[in-house]
């Protein structure tokens, strides 16, 4: 049997709102959701790793 994953209330609450804003309704929703998220979070930190590695 999996185990299953507490959320906090506060990761419970983000999920919520990011659920409200884009109002997914089916699977492809829910990729192009995942998209955006990911996307901005992985370009803001390989623009940190240059910043870092560059100066």
């Amino acid at each position: 049997m999996a185990r299953q994953r507490k959320l906090s209330p506060e990761r419970k609450a983000f999920i919520n709102s990011l659920l409200e804003h884009y109002q997914p309704t089916d699977a492809n929703d829910v990729q192009e959701m995942l998209k955006d998220l990911l996307g901005d979070t992985l370009q803001g930190m390989l623009e940190a790793e240059m910043d870092q590695k560059l100066g």
